[in-house]
This record gives C-alpha cells, structure tokens and sequence, in this order.
C-alpha cells in the first residue's frame, strides 16, 4: 500500500525565507527583507505610510536586528492618507521635487578593506609593522590578523602598552603564546586557536556544485558548529544539500566579512563530500564578495577539503570572544 505523502508544515508568519542573494520574504509574504549597501529594509505590503507607498521600515544593521523588529512591525496600523486635489494649473506649475539625497554608505572598517584587498592577492607591505586599530562597536571579537611581515592588532587595548609587549623584531611575535596571553589578560578573554585564513571569490563556483536548501529546527540550533558560529557571526545561516549528508554555516564575522564554515556527518567522512559542500558554498555569496574561512592547521582533513574546494590562504589569525 503506498504512503500518503505528508504534507510540508506552512512556513511560521515570523520565519525569514531566503527567496534571493539579499532578499528575504516572511514565511506569510506579508514583509519582504531587503539588502542594501547600508544595512536591511523591512518593506511590508499590507500597510502603507501616508504617501500610499510601502511602509519602509529601517535600516536595520544585521538580518537578526530585522528579526527581533518583525513581532512589533506586525501591530503597525498605519494608514495612507487622502493626497489633496489640485488644479491642472497649480501641477503645471509646481517645479518638480528635488531628487532624495543618496543615502550615506556604511563605514567600512579598516581590517575588512585589508582582507578584500588580500582576497585579490593585494596584501600589506612586509615591512614588520604592527598596525593597532580599534575594534568596530558591534564587533563579537577581538583579534591579532598577521600576513607576510605585517600583523594588525585589532582590540580596545592601549597602543603604547602593546607596542611594549612587541619588543622583538622577531615578525612572528604577534602570533607568540607570550603576546596572545598577555593579550587576553588585558580583554578579559581567552585567546582562541591560531587559524589559518582562506578566502574565495564567488566566481569561482562550478555550475555542477552541490544544491544547498535552507534548514533550521531544534536540533540545528543545538548542533556545536552552528552555535559556535552564532557567538562569532551575525546573519548566521544553515544549509544542507539534499541528502543531509552536512552542514554549510555562513554569517558576518571578523570586521564584517562573509564567513563559511562546514561539517560533515561522521559517516560521510573521507569521500570528499567536504570539497562539494565548500565549493558549493560560493553559489550562497551575496553582491560578489568573497568568503573567507578559518581552519586550524592541524585539521588537515577540513584544510585539504577548502583548498581542493580553490580556496587560498592568505594570513592567520585568533580571535578573542567578547
């Protein structure tokens, strides 16, 4: 006797369904979430301001700030209010409405220009500085990047007493278990692993990777990766490819760059599925930008896997969770 087919749940009203890089539709297509160079938009097409346009919402800096907003945008009632007559005459000759004014880009912090330029094989000068910046306001984690001959501390930590620390011409003494110790005394935080850093650009996808489809629940949220990737990143997401032989986790991290991480389940393990689902990663990229991953050096499977999966390494780094 065959199996009826259940039926799939209806998507939760407040449930954000990824529909297109940088759009998102609420799981009743009452609001629509809009990406844009200044941070999210939340436009809803049930309620309009008194223009009679859409209520536009924003902007919100991270796709959770437009979560956490969604429950009280639902009580909204405005309404769009009667526009007043006018004779043919006066709409003659009314001068047109200057054009709005461009909206102000998002500042962009210092290290995520440093990263972009290195995804391109641009890297800073190795002349042995050490360049001590402040961390951004929103920021989850502290950290040490270093590339070729240069390093860049990135903490709320006095830049006199740092450079007394550094007191070795020796390039590698910002990555010293001594430095990163002393470090995290002065942020109240332990230092993490030394990472090694890879980045990809999106163009680089194949055609024939793997499909990624959106997955959440309990046991998602429950699972170590994804929770570790939650105290690092914002806008954190989870995918899976059909078999639900792993997971694919992206989100903002370090400076606001796009950050990938994967697991495979135990008993795919050693057929490779960890190159597909990393390279099939890039196909999830928004606006073009590259997607950097920090792998341990001793996880030689998971490094293997991101660089079979034409990702480069381009510096290393540890971060200090706030």
């Amino acid at each position: 006797m065959a199996r009826t087919k259940k039926e799939a749940a209806p998507p939760e009203p407040n449930k954000l369904v990824r529909k297109a890089a940088g759009t998102y539709r609420s799981g009743d297509d009452r609001f629509e979430v809009r990406q844009s160079g200044i941070g999210w938009f939340l436009v809803d097409s049930t309620v309009a301001d008194e223009l009679g346009q859409e209520l536009v919402q924003g902007p919100y800096p991270t796709l959770d700030a437009v979560r956490e907003r969604l429950p009280e945008a639902r009580r909204t009632t405005v309404k769009a209010l009667p526009k007043p007559k006018r004779s043919k005459r006066a709409a003659e000759e009314e001068p047109p409405a200057p054009p709005a004014p461009e909206p102000e880009p998002e500042p962009v912090h210092p290290l995520l220009g440093v990263l972009l330029e290195a995804a391109r094989d641009r890297f800073p000068p190795a002349d042995l500085e050490v360049e001590i910046l402040q961390p951004a306001t929103d920021a989850r984690a502290d950290a040490v990047v270093a590339f070729s001959g240069h390093s860049l501390v990135v903490a709320d930590v006095d830049a006199a007493k740092v450079r007394r620390q550094l007191h070795s011409d020796d390039p590698g003494m910002p990555m010293s278990p001594t430095f990163l110790a002393w470090l995290g005394k002065q942020l109240h935080s332990e230092p993490g692993m030394i990472d090694v850093v890879l980045v990809a650009q999106p163009g680089w996808a194949s055609p024939k990777a793997l499909k990624l489809e959106p997955v959440s629940g309990a046991e998602v949220d429950r699972h170590d990766r994804v929770a570790r990737a939650r105290s690092y990143r914002a806008d954190v997401e989870v995918y899976t490819d059909g078999q639900a032989r792993g997971l694919v986790i992206l989100g903002r991290g370090l400076a606001g760059r796009q950050e990938v991480s994967i697991e495979v389940h135990p008993e795919h393990r050693g057929r490779g599925l960890g190159s597909d689902l990393a390279r099939a990663a890039l196909k999830l990229v928004t606006d073009g930008e590259p997607l950097f991953a920090q792998v341990a050096p001793g996880n030689v499977a998971s490094l293997r896997a991101f660089l079979a999966a034409g990702y480069k390494p381009i510096g290393s780094e540890v971060l200090f969770l706030r």
